[in-house]
């Protein structure tokens, strides 16, 4: 029982458990072919077994072309058999996407290939085949596609259930075919398919008899201690495997697992972006089936401005994990999540704003900091009062300056992030940096992905300046690529010179990056062969020392999270705590509080209800949109959008009716993109006859409607060509990962669809479902006889649409700010995309540009107020030499309008004598550095206290990056949104005083 300490390692090798030899037999079997039409059974004639030892490869494909001993190398669904070793009997859906979400992608496979690789693996359900990219999804569920995708037309797309899956009438409706299709066995009956669906295929804690007498199973020992013992027992043959994100061992079957030590599988790679992406719906302890808590998108986040309540939906977040992953309900998933997305919204166009949560540094982090606390809160032990554990272990993405997904002529896998687009020390510790920055080092994040581009010439997941930056802020937790970043170093960046490849690669994200996780197949193919070093690696050489230090990383997360520890050593969630009216009371308070009014002519909000009321636009009936980005979770228990209560409808409960007489009518008017205005006479009829209109307008992510011709097999990616001669293909305005926008317009259909509205001078509210910023020009220079409001709802969430009711019709009064700036539909034109220093005309976010539509903090309130106050004597004495000092500023906020609501204040400051840091680049307006969200009666009023010191003040240097303390006077603003503003001058007196160097890049 003694304990393996690194400097033991290599003099240790005897003590190390071997793992015995593992064999994987082949069976013989016959079968025949059977065209691919609707539904069909698919046998593959096997040709010789194959005897495999523990240490060969075995994983999905290497990547080269070549396939694994234990895969057929190569299949012809037309040809027959080709040389495969096992027998593998499918169930085919032709031009079909089956199972939702992905465990494993395989590239360069065939149809033949991808079903033996599902078989062979134990956690897989269903794959799903693409024949113009030769990828092969691996699924760990049957579940369609909610709502379901309709047939490919180019059968480029294939969909299997693993051998052994058999068919059986209505059996569970949880797992539903696609519905339509026969099964073989079932006659012409609808059927679902009851298979292999193993989930955790075993216990997901170490050290379980008789496992437990190792020493880094002694909870009396130090964690750094234990996980030592178990580095040093591990394998070298098994280690690519294990810093590997979702394992290769085992043909894909056993994901991480070391059976000789009793370590169970571990996937890393679970997804928590604004809810958890992957669980299923439970049965509670009331009989109820309850699905994971469903959140707003990243930009409500950012709009509430409200620091508790990022903290308290992180932390509902973590405990629905910990419930689903202890009673096997989330599939294939672990304790890590990657999420949430920090990147700043720098650009409307990036194709992920959706994702991130502000264009502000200061708002992002914090929000990332209060996120990062809320979803790692320590569980106490039972048992042993010094021992906490985490909750979860979040991953922050995507570090860094990563906001270009594929805007020509670069992408997000070849861009450098450099001087020549303005990334210099100073714009990455001004900006892209202080969002991780603060959630590291003032609340403790134990993970980071690194991102797909270069910085500075030097991918992110090898950079040295990356490494160092998080080491300064104390970073003790593990990183991860992005889908193997380590691959696109050597192939897309073509790092490092003169000669990239792959041993390369590995040796410096090993050392100089120190990337502890590789999410893809480059560590399993490579990571052995660089340690063992040679012409192909040198100068770039790596050890079993390093490979060891990112097992400690990785592995000590898993301790910290207690499973090494007895599984009743803590109290953990239940069923009871999935979906509970709690978490679903504050998804509802999140979409409250994440809705701006960006304009309320004349009062017109709040609505009055039992009115006429015309609910017109692409948007009236949004479901699916309301809970986009990555909606992956079933958020219905009948797995269908059913619960999810669309803007029309909420409308129409909330306004009600008389005598039998429904007060809310609703028609589309148009798509959100085709140029077809067919049904505008009857949206047009509708408003005649109404008291008020409703325009429920936007844009939406790739995939969500089947006319916009996506890549069926990979939803969510956009295929670039036309479907018809009158549809405006939409690619140009769709958003979502990979994809960036190229117009930031409102569709021209539905400027048109609103301008025709408006014409008829009704009172109208018209509204907007996006993720990045819409342009509005029109609408906003709109000047009328009749009132105008407009509101804005990003993606609000599962319970978006009754937020949004309820905001109309008065229910609430708990808007929020914009997160960022929306500007004007021509910013394209002005702005280009890759360059990343805000500075240059036209400027981007509120601190630079100056013809916004509307700035990031702005947002009305359905009630009025006054902020008062005046300048403390301290404000005159700030001081570089004792800059962290504080000075108190009071102000009165005063509720002065007939209904009880939130008010958001914003504090900003503004270096009065800045000058341009070169010709031709813009100064700053104001930048944040704190809010408050409170909560105000009518005729009440309220004190908020915001803290001011010479820290406070800091800028950083053009020249170093480093933060400064420098004396100057300056202007601090006070907002609420709207019309409220307070301001005061302050004064920093003494020498320019460094608080903060710029992280080493040695």
């Amino acid at each position: 029982k003694t304990a393996l300490r690194p400097s033991e390692h290599e003099h240790n090798q005897a003590l190390r458990r071997q793992l015995p030899t593992m064999w994987s037999n082949g069976t013989s079997m016959s079968g025949v072919m059977v065209a691919v039409v609707g539904l069909c059974i698919v046998t593959f004639a096997p040709s010789t077994s194959a005897l495999l030892k523990s240490d060969d490869s075995v994983h999905g494909g290497r990547g080269d072309g070549t396939a694994s001993p234990t895969r057929p190398s190569r299949f012809d669904l037309h040809g027959g058999d080709t040389g495969a070793t096992e027998a593998t009997e499918c169930f085919i859906f032709a031009g079909m996407t089956l199972g939702q979400g992905s465990i494993e992608i395989i590239e360069k496979m065939t149809p033949g290939t991808c079903c033996t690789a599902c078989t062979n693996s134990k956690v897989c359900a269903a794959w799903t085949y693409h024949t113009a990219t030769q990828e092969c999804f691996l699924k760990d569920n049957v579940q369609p596609l909610v709502p379901p995708r309709p047939v490919d037309p180019k059968n480029n797309t294939m969909s299997g259930l693993r051998q052994g899956t058999t068919c059986n009438p209505k059996a569970s409706p949880v797992d539903m075919c696609p519905e339509g299709y026969p099964c073989p066995q079932c006659g012409a009956s609808t059927c679902s398919c009851e298979g292999p669906n193993p989930g955790h295929v075993e216990n997901p804690f170490a050290c379980i008899a008789p496992h437990n007498t190792f020493p880094f199973c002694d909870t009396t020992l130090s964690v750094e201690d234990r996980v030592w013992d178990l580095v040093n027992r591990i394998n070298d043959s098994d280690k690519a495997n294990l810093l590997t994100a979702r394992g290769k061992g085992g043909g894909g079957s056993s994901m991480q697992a070391l059976p000789a030590l009793g370590v169970p599988t571990y996937y890393w790679g679970t997804n928590c972006l604004h809810s958890l992406n992957n669980g299923k719906c439970v049965v509670n302890s009331k009989n109820e089936t309850r699905c994971p808590t469903n959140f707003p998108s990243g930009p409500s986040f950012g709009a509430t401005f409200d620091r508790p309540l990022i903290e308290s939906m992180a932390n509902a977040i973590g405990v629905e994990l910990r419930a689903l992953f202890k009673n096997g309900s989330l599939g294939h998933s672990s304790l890590d999540c990657w999420g949430p997305v920090v990147n700043l919204n720098r650009d409307p166009r990036w194709g992920r704003n959706g994702e991130g949560g502000s264009e502000d540094a200061y708002a992002m982090a914090q929000l990332a900091a209060a996120w990062t606390r809320g979803f790692q809160a320590p569980r106490p032990s039972l048992h042993n009062s010094s021992r906490t554990l985490l909750q979860g272990v979040l991953t922050l993405k995507h570090m860094a300056v990563n906001s270009l997904e594929n805007t020509a002529p670069f992408n997000r896998h070849d861009f450098d992030a450099n001087s020549t687009y303005g990334v210099t020390d100073f714009v990455l510790a001004d900006y892209y940096f202080r969002p991780f920055k603060a959630a590291i080092r003032d609340a403790g994040a134990r993970g980071i992905m690194c991102s797909y581009n270069a910085v500075q010439g030097i991918p992110t997941c090898l950079s040295p300046l990356i490494r160092n930056a998080r080491e300064d802020w104390g970073f003790e937790g593990y990183v991860t690529s992005d889908s193997d970043s380590i691959q696109n170093a050597y192939a897309d960046h073509a790092y490092p010179q003169p000669n990239p490849d792959a041993e390369r690669a590995v040796a410096l994200a090993l050392t100089k990056g120190q990337c502890d996780i590789n999410s893809g197949d480059t560590y399993n193919n490579f990571l052995l062969s660089a340690v063992k070093g040679g012409p192909t690696v040198a100068p770039y050489s790596v050890s079993m020392t390093d490979v060891d230090r990112a097992l400690f990383n990785s592995l000590k997360q898993r301790f910290d999270l207690g499973l090494f520890d007895p599984e009743d050593s803590y109290s953990w969630p239940t069923n009871d705590d999935v979906g509970s009216d709690a978490s679903a009371a504050l998804s509802l308070k999140a979409s409250q509080e994440s809705i701006v009014i960006l304009r309320n002519d004349d009062s017109l909000l709040p609505l009055p209800t039992g009115k006429r009321i015309a609910v017109i636009g692409p948007h009236a009936n949004a479901q699916e949109v309301l809970v986009q980005p990555y909606p992956f979770s079933p958020f219905c228990p009948d797995n269908t959008l059913d619960c999810i209560v669309s803007p029309a409808a909420a409308i129409s409960k909330l306004n009600g009716g008389a005598g039998g007489q429904q007060w809310t009518r609703v028609a589309t008017g148009c798509d959100l993109f085709a140029n077809n205005t067919a049904n505008f006479s009857e949206a047009i009829a509708l408003a005649k006859d109404a008291d008020y209109v409703i325009l429920a307008l936007g844009i939406e992510t790739c995939g969500m409607t089947p006319a916009h011709n996506v890549n069926p097999a990979r939803p969510g990616r956009c295929f670039q060509e036309k479907l018809t001669t009158d549809y405006v293909f939409p690619d140009q305005y769709l958003e979502l990962e990979a994809h960036d926008r190229t117009i930031i317009d409102l569709p021209e259909i539905q400027h048109r669809l609103a301008a025709e509205i408006l014409a008829l001078n009704k009172p109208t509210v018209l509204f907007l479902l996006n993720g990045g910023a819409v342009a509005i020009d029109a609408e906003v220079a709109h000047q009328g006889p009749a009132p105008l409001a407009i509101v804005e709802a990003f993606y609000p969430g599962l319970r978006g649409g009754e937020a949004l009711a309820q905001g109309i019709f008065g229910q609430h009064n708990k808007f929020g700010r914009l997160p960022y700036t929306i500007y004007p539909a021509d910013f394209i034109n002005e702005a280009d995309m890759s360059m990343h220093d805000l500075r240059y005309p036209p400027g981007r976010t509120y601190r630079y540009n100056r013809n916004p539509l509307f700035p990031m903090g702005y947002g009305l309130s359905l009630t009025t107020w006054s902020l008062t106050g005046t300048a403390p004597a301290c404000l005159s004495t700030l001081a570089t030499s004792s800059a962290s000092t504080v000075c108190t500023v009071s102000l009165k906020l005063e509720n002065t309008g007939k209904m009880d609501g939130d008010s958001v204040v914003l504090a900003y400051f503004t270096q009065d004598n800045v000058k341009a840091a070169a010709p031709g680049l813009l100064t700053p307006l104001r930048e944040l550095f704190d809010y408050q969200r409170v909560t105000v009666a009518s005729g009440a009023s309220t004190t908020l206290t915001f803290n001011v010191s010479a820290a406070v003040l800091a800028t950083y240097a053009e020249a170093t990056g480093d933060l400064v303390a420098t004396p100057d006077s300056y202007t601090l603003t006070f907002h609420d949104g709207g019309p409220s503003t307070v301001q005061l001058s302050a004064s920093v007196h003494g020498d320019a005083h460094v608080i903060e160097p710029f992280p080493s890049s040695t």
